[in-house]
């Protein structure tokens, strides 16, 4: 399903705000079904190859056998990924630079897609 584009723009805001506060994060978006980034946040240490792995991602996402894909973590030389479903069509990515403690990384990630998967469920931000 679909999310509405006012959900998606608070999703987007709640994101924006979330990863500010947050020096370890390179790169954070939310994508659609698709693989679509309906939202984008870099970080202060953005590299390309964090937005390049976009696609890989979704293909996780959508091609997990077992189906219902919650969440996943890669690490590996550029660093560590958190893949979150924030709703059955929406997935939280988020890159954070080497050496970050994989704790910290699903802290963050944790923390925000709860306060999107709450804004979509509610509308509230």
């Amino acid at each position: 399903m679909t999310q509405p584009a006012e959900k998606i723009a608070a999703a987007a805001r709640i994101l924006e705000s979330s990863i500010e506060e947050e020096d370890h994060v390179m790169y954070a978006c939310l994508m659609d079904e698709t693989g679509k980034r309906v939202a984008e946040k870099e970080g202060a240490k953005t590299v390309e190859e964090a937005r390049s792995i976009r696609s890989s991602l979704h293909g996780l996402a959508q091609g997990y056998p077992r189906g219902g894909l919650a969440r996943a973590f890669i690490e590996d030389e550029m660093g560590t990924i958190a893949l979150y479903c924030v709703a059955g069509d929406l997935y939280l990515a988020v890159a954070a630079e080497p050496g970050s403690p994989l704790g910290a990384v699903s802290m963050t990630a944790g923390r925000v897609a709860e306060r999107i998967k709450s804004s979509l469920q509610t509308g509230l931000e």
